[in-house]
């Protein structure tokens, strides 16, 4: 017999707040109830029971930011990249995943990322998609941002539109606010929340486009979701004066020295400063620009490009940092990956509760991913895959 019903008990629940030790009934994709005990329904036929006692249970994490065709093409078409599979998102916990094209809106089009989130959906996750690339005018699927927004369900915002960033096309500030107007119409007559993903570059202009946008057209800063912002000390600093003003924070957890960006400062010390300098924790977020591809040149073998493939395993490694290496709650690291993109982007995840989708992730004792739940379904027990795409290999 099929079981209808999955009880898990006894985790100490953050949701992301803390609610102690409880037990979740799930039914179907969502959660039923969260409550002490829960013990009642375990001898019921169709429900299945995990024990999860001695693990801490968390919403699963959001990615907005996940280049799902592969990323890259930036050094020419060898250092284009390969997509990404279902058990790669879900072995580090993430269960909501935002496609995007990035740099190469030519060679790879929003069809295919529109096709590749339908199939990260019907094998087990919740994708949705960016339309947009660094280019300006941007691509669309319909004819405007406003029409896609309204006629496709997994468009819920555009970008990554290029801003400061000399692979970009130099967007006006007039440009970016009729991009925001045309989005901020089609989310509201589709019900989303309609947010514009600006890629950061290090050029002199920064954020100011994005500023004269909102303050000569009366576009919402919250409207922006700017990334990339920990790439360089300055831009951080930047970023954090556009916080103060009320502005969102993403930060690229890929971003590394050993990620192959030496100024880069780490997502979870970029978020340590910005809250000492007076950002809401509600305003950050982290992403991982993964499977994205990093072409550089290597100077001791002097032969050209060499490449990295960006891990989305970053994600919950500098989210647990925020914990385990600055003393930070779990419910406050966990937030950057949760509810915090859940409200930028306008999406009801992010939350343990009643009626929400049954995405959960169990961490163990040393805050690694345990168990992973997707829409109800087990993806990852103790650690491991017991859940594939379509064309992976066996596990």
């Amino acid at each position: 017999m099929t079981k209808t019903h999955t009880l898990l008990r006894g985790a100490e629940i953050f949701a992301p707040e803390p609610l102690g030790e409880q037990d979740v009934l799930i039914c179907g994709k969502k959660v039923l109830t969260v409550e002490k005990d829960l013990g009642r329904f375990a001898s019921l036929e169709d429900v299945e029971t995990i024990d999860l006692k001695g693990t801490m249970l968390v919403p699963g994490f959001i990615d907005n930011h996940v280049h799902v065709l592969g990323g890259g093409g930036g050094g020419g078409p060898f250092t284009r990249g390969p997509e990404i599979f279902l058990s790669d998102l879900a072995i580090c916990g993430i269960t909501t995943a935002v496609g995007i094209l990035g740099i190469d809106g030519l060679s790879r089009n929003l069809s295919a990322l529109l096709a590749k989130v339908r199939a990260l959906t019907v094998e087990g996750l919740t994708a949705y998609m960016w339309v947009g690339s660094y280019q300006y005018p941007q691509p669309t699927l319909c004819g405007g941002a406003q029409w896609d927004l309204l006629y496709i369900p997994e468009v819920i915002g555009t970008g990554e539109i290029a801003v400061a960033d000399e692979r970009g096309t130099h967007p006006t500030a007039h440009e970016i606010a009729r991009l925001a107007g045309e989005t901020a119409y089609g989310a509201r007559l589709a019900a989303k929340g309609g947010a514009v993903c600006i890629h950061m570059g290090n050029c002199r202009e920064g954020f100011e486009p994005l500023l004269e946008a909102c303050e000569r057209w009366g576009v919402q800063i919250e409207r922006f979701l700017p990334t990339h912002l920990n790439r360089t000390p300055d831009l951080l600093k930047r970023s954090i004066d556009f916080a103060l003003k009320g502005g969102y924070m993403d930060f690229t957890t890929a971003f590394t020295v050993e990620g192959g960006i030496p100024t880069a400062v780490s997502a979870s010390e970029s978020a340590v400063r910005s809250r000492e300098a007076g950002v809401p924790l509600s305003q950050l977020v982290f992403s991982t620009d993964g499977n994205g591809v990093h072409s550089f040149f290597d100077h001791e073998i002097m032969e050209g490009p060499r490449t990295l493939i960006w891990p989305v395993s970053s994600l919950w490694e500098e989210a647990r940092r925020l914990t385990t290496d600055f003393g930070w709650p779990l419910e406050e690291a966990v937030a950057t990956i949760t509810t915090n993109p859940a409200r930028a982007l306008g999406l009801k995840k992010g939350t343990i509760a009643p009626g929400r989708d049954a995405d959960l992730v169990a961490l163990d004792a040393d805050l690694r991913v345990d168990s992973v739940f997707a829409k109800g379904k087990p993806l990852v027990r103790a650690g491991g895959r017991i859940a594939r795409g379509w064309f992976e290999k066996e596990i």
